[in-house]
């Protein structure tokens, strides 16, 4: 008789505390930026392999009500609360670790500056779960910040099993700080699904710059740009 092999579904949770609204278009709530949408991407590629579970741990939006959603085949936890007080960092604290407890990951995957990176190196030590930590801009990798937040951080960035980053200079940047395990550093750029079908340029005329007016994004670029293309239209978002 033929033996039938299976395969063992393998368990992944991300956690996208502000990226609720892109799962459910009916939202009316902003989404938090880039690190979400990459986030969103990437859950939505797991979803199409029937040997991934993918589970979100998000923000609580809607309140306390209906908590656990389904949407697209992932299991979104709108758990962690959106307001920041003195007791909602209790809450925080108390519904990560029990949410991922209950969810029992095989794989955490989270991305930017918080201390939630450190929270879940820390479950995944304890729980013997793989961490991978994707590096969202060149903050994350800028040794000269200091303070709580940073350290508590940079305990999860140096103990994650994996980290993700997105050019050749985060990778230099990453060798001025010891990491648990340095061969496991790759480069993955940062993606978007292709489109099936060609883009007609041939009636556009705009040049468009979207992003947040942060200085690290260097905004005035732009503007120079447009100042030295007088005769092309600049538009920023």
């Amino acid at each position: 008789m033929e033996k039938i092999s299976y395969l063992k579904i393998m368990k992944a949770c991300i956690i996208s505390h502000f990226g609720y609204p892109l799962y459910n278009e009916d939202s009316s709530s902003q989404f938090g930026g880039g690190s979400e949408v990459q986030l969103y991407l990437l859950s939505k590629e797991f979803s199409k392999n029937v040997n991934v579970e993918v589970n979100v741990i998000t923000g609580g939006y809607g309140g306390n009500n209906d908590q656990i959603e389904v949407l697209d085949k992932i299991k979104l936890y709108k758990i962690l609360p959106l307001k920041r007080n003195f007791l909602n960092y209790f809450k925080f604290l108390f519904k990560f670790f029990f949410y991922l407890i209950k969810i029992n990951p095989d794989i955490i995957i989270q991305r930017a500056i918080s201390v939630t990176t450190g929270l879940t190196a820390a479950y995944c030590m304890i729980f013997r779960k793989k961490f991978i930590y994707s590096i969202a801009n060149k903050p994350d990798v800028d040794s000269s910040k200091n303070g709580l937040i940073y350290k508590i951080f940079r305990f999860g960035l140096k103990h994650a099993d994996y980290v993700i980053a997105q050019n050749q200079e985060q990778m230099d940047l990453l060798k001025k700080l010891k990491i648990k395990n340095p061969a496991h550093v790759l480069v993955l750029k940062s993606g978007h699904p292709l489109r099936k079908s060609g883009i007609d340029i041939s009636s556009k005329s705009d040049i468009l710059w979207v992003g947040r007016a942060v200085n690290w994004k260097r905004p005035e670029l732009f503007i120079k740009l447009a100042l030295i293309f007088k005769n092309h239209n600049f538009k920023m978002i």
